[in-house]
């Protein structure tokens, strides 16, 4: 039978997101309205074991509580370790943040940013893991081109550890805009990306990475 995950209900629960792991348990996360002064949504989470049932209450994912943290996405991988990613305040506009959890649901980092360019707005993050634990985030960023304002699809790589790999990876290459990316990635660490075209047909992308 259905059950409801979230505990707190004086606010508004939006933006549900799950991911599994290979030994059947997963995390769900969620947007969580509050009313509060200078505050507005938290990112709120819970894990669930192989059989359904809960691996203790929900729990804040977000440090930072000023302004609208929303838009969150998750991804768990063969080890159980746990990496969610949304869109908040940051010291220009919106960024997009991460935060690493061990298998047992402990904290293993603070936030981490993952957009290293804070200009424009960074919007409706992904995230996705491979098989050694290698995470990639996928989300649109508005930026100031050569033609005026537009939305491209970005990707950055992180260790583990939620290192850094590499430099930011443009994704969408094409002259019209690109919005609400999604991302998956396989054992070996390949990875996919997905989005939307924003023009009259509003047509889907894709665009396949090695490792």
């Amino acid at each position: 039978a259905e059950v409801q995950v979230n505990t707190r209900t004086s606010g508004a629960q939006a933006n549900a997101a799950v991911a599994a792991g290979a030994g059947g348990g997963s995390i769900l996360v969620w947007s969580s309205y509050y009313s509060t002064s200078g505050r507005s949504n938290d990112i709120l989470a819970r894990r669930l074991d192989a059989a359904g049932d809960f691996l203790g209450n929900e729990f804040p994912v977000n440090t930072a509580t000023q302004g609208n943290q929303t838009e969150p996405a998750v991804a768990m991988d063969p080890q159980g370790r746990c990496a969610v990613v949304w869109q908040g305040p940051g010291p220009v506009e919106e960024d997009i943040f991460l935060r690493l959890f061990s298998a047992r649901g402990a904290a293993a980092t603070g936030e981490l940013l993952v957009n290293l360019d804070v200009a424009g707005r960074q919007l409706y993050p992904a995230i996705a893991a491979g098989g050694d634990g290698t995470l990639v985030v996928a989300w649109e960023s508005r930026e100031t081109t050569p033609a005026g304002e537009r939305a491209v699809i970005r990707a950055q790589r992180f260790d583990p550890n939620g290192a850094g790999l590499g430099a930011t990876i443009l994704v969408d290459t094409g002259t019209y805009e690109g919005r609400y990316p999604d991302v998956a990635m396989d054992a070996a660490g390949r990875f996919a990306v997905v989005w939307m075209r924003d023009r009259s047909s509003h047509p889907v992308f894709a665009r396949l990475f090695d490792t």
